[in-house]
């Protein structure tokens, strides 16, 4: 077969043998197969690599899949405590946006301002799309399509309410970046960053060491972030935020769980030595 073939797809048996072959130490395998029945071989196979020789794929003595399992459940739990944060943020974000631009701008600024002309057909498809049914009773009730900022907020995604934030007059911008505590340009770095995040969350993907090639803004040598495009940065945007939005929040601690629990080697995650230390001036 030549090398430039695509490799035949393996039935779940084949893909077993084969892990067996690369010395994967399997203790049942009625429960791996029942694994790769429901997350699929190539979906593991991007855990596997951390406990494999990158030139032989040959897993590394004593590697069993209960240790892959482990870094595999680690992930899926990493992602759904981002997208419960991420949550509360994003409706955040579009709520101080909202108050922000419908006092400053006027409530029909996004049909009728000229910083926003470039993005009005993006902003009416994702209207188009919602469904929502407040739309319709507005178009009904008032005989147009020109909506208020607070409709169309609801029916937009995190990255269309950041282009409206960065195409926002200056001061406006600043006022809204104000109730953060951070700069503007700052502000939207973070919500470009979280964005990914959201998006990785969202669809499964693989996400505890995952290069986030989303530079930040430096700030200052205090700031805590490691500017080193992995998660850890990440987890301190989130935690900064959440600060402001949820109040009492306990995510932090989630997170230093999680990493405990599952005995989480850190520094492919993009973390100081003193991590620790650091999450704990936000927790106090």
């Amino acid at each position: 077969m030549s090398n430039n073939e695509p490799k035949k797809p393996l039935t779940i048996d084949e893909q077993i043998n084969l892990l067996k072959e690369r010395n994967l130490i399997i203790k049942d395998e009625d429960r791996l197969k029942h694994y790769l029945n429901n997350i699929s071989y190539f979906h593991l196979s991007s855990y596997f690599k951390y406990y494999q020789d990158e030139e032989t794929d040959f897993f590394y003595e004593d590697t069993d899949f209960d240790k892959i399992l482990n870094l595999y459940n680690f992930d899926r739990k990493l992602r759904i405590e981002f997208l419960d944060a991420l949550e509360k943020i994003e409706k955040s974000i579009k709520t101080r946006c909202t108050y922000s631009l419908a006092h400053n701008e006027g409530k029909f600024c996004l049909h009728h301002n000229q910083e926003f002309k470039s993005i009005v057909i993006k902003i009416t498809g994702e209207v188009q799309r919602s469904n929502e049914v407040f739309f319709d009773h507005y178009k009904e009730k008032n005989q147009s399509c020109c909506f208020p900022i607070w409709m169309i907020m609801e029916a937009l995604g995190l990255g269309t309410v950041l282009e409206i934030y960065k195409k926002s007059p200056r001061a406006t911008k600043k006022e809204i970046a104000d109730y953060y505590g951070v700069g503007p340009n700052y502000l939207s770095g973070y919500l470009n960053n979280l964005r990914v995040i959201r998006n990785l969350s969202a669809h499964h993907s693989r996400l505890w060491n995952k290069k986030i090639k989303i530079p930040l803004k430096k700030e200052n040598e205090t700031d805590y972030f490691q500017y080193n495009n992995k998660i850890y940065d990440s987890i301190i945007i989130t935690a900064r935020l959440l600060q402001i939005v949820s109040l009492n929040s306990e995510w932090l601690e989630r997170i230093t769980k999680l990493i405990k629990d599952h005995d989480i080697n850190t520094k492919k995650m993009g973390f100081p030595e003193n991590w620790e230390e650091i999450f704990s001036e936000f927790i106090s």
